[in-house]
């Protein structure tokens, strides 16, 4: 087998989109990555996380060590993932590709897909019902729109 061939990836193992990002394409800086955290730490969910723990009988301040402690545990594992591919200019398929295979990297591929589905449910459900709450509030006759 000539050299040739073996520098040829196999036919739907690659596009251009799993190429490495050059230096000159990779724009983010410290605030898009900051930004990305503080809007994993700032939804609905973990407000009615921090109402459930107040509820439940923690102190405000017991409360505010839970928090920060739980972003600083998302700050790490988001920072840990993200490395190789904000150094390298890596997407997450090839990074994974690594310890999984070609065809292995597929099972964390759906994995996450799976993830960000429920996790796009959870915000749905959460600001729907945020939303009901607010339009009982402003109308009251809301509750009893288009019958029991």
């Amino acid at each position: 087998m000539s050299i040739e061939k073996i520098k040829q990836p196999a036919a739907g193992l690659t596009n251009k989109d799993l190429l490495p990002l050059e230096q000159e394409q990779r724009t983010w800086k410290a605030v898009n990555f900051a930004s990305i955290w503080m809007g994993c730490i700032h939804n609905i969910p973990t407000y009615a996380t921090v109402g459930g723990l107040i509820a439940i009988g923690l102190s405000p301040w017991q409360v505010l060590a839970i928090i920060i402690t739980a972003s600083l545990i998302l700050f790490g594992a988001l920072a840990l993932n993200g490395h190789a591919g904000a150094k390298y200019g890596l997407p997450f398929p090839v990074i994974i590709r690594a310890s999984y295979g070609v065809y292995g990297a597929n099972i964390p591929a759906l994995l996450r897909g799976f993830v960000a589905i429920m996790w796009l449910g959870i915000q749905t459900f959460a600001g729907s019902t945020a939303l009901h709450i607010l339009l009982l509030n402003v109308w009251p006759g809301w509750g009893s729109l288009g019958g029991d």
